[in-house]
């Protein structure tokens, strides 16, 4: 054997003459692929006026093999006056300085090393801090940037089940303050937390409607006064029907002729207020507030004489379907309710 299994460098044989040239050609090779790092592997025509020791590629086209007198992909090395040609084996890597780009020679080609040692199957991945086994994907920097290739980028968060939850978590010293995404159900919610453990519901949007609830504040408003004069039998309760609206935020809830029907996204917590200015004989007069034809809230005075303000005031529960009247009483005698002397105000308070 003359020569090196791997970088096919010459032996010294035994008895060889002049053995300081076989040893220069050995020197010569290793100088020339150990640590390679080539000028580029675009040039077609090999440079006029070179300096020694440079490298190149041989570009894989057939004109430019012709041109450098040497195979494809071989590394041209200017040594000694002359281009020497060494042909890579696999496994062999170069920098190509015009492309800033580290190249594995695999399967006969150069090849970008990124893509050769690209594993899909990386199950742990910290980024200047420490993953573990529940956060797999780990990064600690100033900021974080995922761009579109092309037109869109979308980020997708999967859950399995509908009670499981998908969300992002804002947090201070890794103690959540806010949860937004799809919290044991499929509903967006966007959730507050003081503590990181106990949470309440800040804005919820139906997946099925898109129909969007604030719990925590005022959802939906309901205020009116009464706009025509109405008998009231002596000894009943008699809901008012004649009322002109002035603020109407329902949802899904309606008011008709002086019924407020409770649909389910307004469905939660109300605070409810009516008042009367009642006038007429003496007689043990009130003011109600009935759901479904049941008394919430009355407000009552025995033998008032005259203009007398009444004012009922309830904070109640109601669900859909619920009927929400507001009514007057009288003992005895008629009497006729003037308009523009009632007024109520209902508004949902949270769940």
């Amino acid at each position: 054997m003359e020569r090196t299994p791997n970088l096919n460098l010459p032996y010294i044989m035994a008895s060889q003459a002049q053995k300081h040239v076989t040893h220069n050609e050995a020197i010569r090779g290793l100088d020339a692929i150990v640590h390679p790092g080539a000028e580029s592997r675009q040039v077609l025509v090999p440079p006029s006026n070179p300096t020694d020791g440079v490298r190149y590629i041989i570009p894989v086209d057939t004109d430019a093999e012709a041109a450098w007198g040497g195979s494809s992909n071989t590394i041209a090395v200017w040594q000694d006056g002359a281009w020497a040609y060494y042909q890579p084996r696999q496994g062999w890597t170069a920098h190509i300085a015009d492309e800033n780009v580290l190249l594995v020679y695999n399967d006969n080609e150069w090849q970008p090393l990124a893509d050769f040692q690209r594993d899909p199957t990386v199950e742990i991945w910290g980024i200047n801090a420490t993953a573990d086994t529940n956060n797999r994907l780990t990064l600690s920097a100033p900021a974080s940037l995922f761009t579109a290739e092309n037109d869109d980028h979308r980020l997708s968060i999967n859950k399995s089940d509908i009670p499981d939850t998908a969300s992002i978590l804002l947090q201070t010293g890794y103690s959540t303050r806010f949860e937004l995404g799809l919290t044991g159900d499929d509903d967006f919610k966007i959730r507050s937390s003081t503590d990181g453990i106990n949470f309440e519901d800040a804005m919820v949007i139906d997946q099925t409607t898109g129909n969007v609830r604030l719990p925590r504040t005022v959802t939906a408003k309901l205020g009116g006064n009464s706009v025509g004069s109405e008998q009231i039998a002596s000894g009943t309760v008699y809901p008012l029907t004649q009322f002109n609206v002035t603020t109407d935020t329902l949802f899904d809830s309606t008011f008709s002729a002086g019924i407020l029907t409770i649909g389910s996204v307004d469905a939660g917590m109300w605070s409810l207020e009516f008042q009367s200015n009642i006038a007429g004989p003496p007689a043990l007069k009130g003011v109600y507030i009935r759901r479904n034809g049941a008394a919430l809230a009355i407000m009552q005075f025995d033998a008032m004489n005259g203009a007398n303000v009444l004012k009922a005031v309830t904070t109640a529960q109601l669900e859909a379907g619920d009927r929400i009247d507001f009514s007057i009483y009288q003992s005895t005698g008629a009497n006729q309710v003037p308009g523009g002397a009632t007024r109520f105000f209902a508004y949902r308070v949270g769940n």
